[in-house]
């Protein structure tokens, strides 16, 4: 017992180490500090996972890799190790493994963040936005679905996010004449469902912006009413009633990204139709990455160099 005692009193002393070099930025440091324990204990999850945190941080992604198969080899059902190996293997594009790494983590922890996200991710890259849409949007209801998560907790909030989101609460309540009144206005994702019809109006200009954009350097192409009208007032109040509005950045703009819940059928439906209106711009190019931008007018906007 007392060998037994000391031994184990050593290991922690061992990864105390390791985590001090971590979150001074030694990377190098704790790495060395990981091996060191696993030349005696090649077997130990958490050393391993640390190594392998270490080593992902470093660019060594396919060093990561193993380093969280071990992990899983000895913790079958570690949710983080699953997850980590997700990630490492995504890093790499391989993505049906880190699908499954997700799934796997999902299946143990339904309602881990870090896991919807990383999967919706996934499926985005693999072509599949419409799949994503699901995950992205239960990602942000366990994220933001509290009037202050973990997530937030301790972040500076600057002033025009403040004041965006009291008048947005005013407005889901009614409180400003609109009648909204949603209930439960610190969390709400409009569904941003598809429209029945066409969301993009057809390419009425003979050709001409595809030339445009053919043509140009840097190739760029301005396109006057593209959305329909059903679809640009849906989308509009898919922006104005959902609480998306997390990212802050200078001079009165607020972003949100599809973890936030700004990704819904809509959006989808606008990108496929996108592609088929405009074949020579955007065929081979299926959605990947989608944001939006909202801005404060009383602020004085984007600075530019002079």
């Amino acid at each position: 017992m007392i060998v037994s005692s000391a031994k184990a009193s050593k290991l922690q002393v061992a990864l105390q180490e390791v985590n001090l070099h971590r979150q001074a930025g030694r990377l190098s440091e704790a790495e060395k500090a990981c091996r060191r324990i696993l030349r005696e204990r090649p077997s130990h999850p958490e050393t391993n996972f640390s190594l392998g945190a270490v080593l992902f941080a470093q660019g060594k992604i396919d060093e990561a890799e193993a380093s969280f198969r071990r992990v899983i080899h000895v913790e079958p059902n570690s949710v983080a190790g699953h997850n980590n190996l997700g990630n490492a293997l995504f890093a790499q594009g391989k993505l049906d493994e880190a699908e499954g790494s997700f799934r796997r983590a999902l299946a143990l922890q339904p309602d881990m963040p870090d896991a919807l996200k990383n999967l919706a991710l996934v499926m985005v890259d693999k072509g599949d936005f419409a799949e994503s849409i699901p995950l992205f949007r239960h990602h942000a209801e366990l994220v933001y679905g509290k009037p202050l998560s973990s997530a937030r907790a301790g972040e500076p909030i600057p002033p025009h996010k403040t004041r965006h989101d009291q008048e947005q609460r005013e407005y889901l309540n009614g409180g400003n004449g609109s009648g909204a009144g949603i209930a439960g206005f610190l969390f709400h994702l409009e569904d941003g469902a598809r429209v029945s019809g066409s969301a993009v109006n057809p390419d009425r200009s003979g050709g001409d912006i595809a030339a445009q954009w053919q043509n140009s350097s840097p190739q760029v192409a301005i396109i006057d009413n593209l959305l329909t009208d059903e679809a640009l007032e849906r989308l509009r109040q898919y922006c104005w009633r959902s609480t998306i509005w997390h990212k802050s950045y200078a001079n009165g703009y607020l972003g949100a990204m599809p973890e936030h819940g700004f990704a819904c059928p809509l959006v989808a439906q606008i990108a496929d139709e996108l592609r088929d209106a405009y074949p020579a711009i955007l065929r081979d190019y299926p959605l990947l990455r989608c944001w939006g931008f909202k801005y404060d007018s009383r602020h004085k906007g984007i600075e530019r160099s002079q």
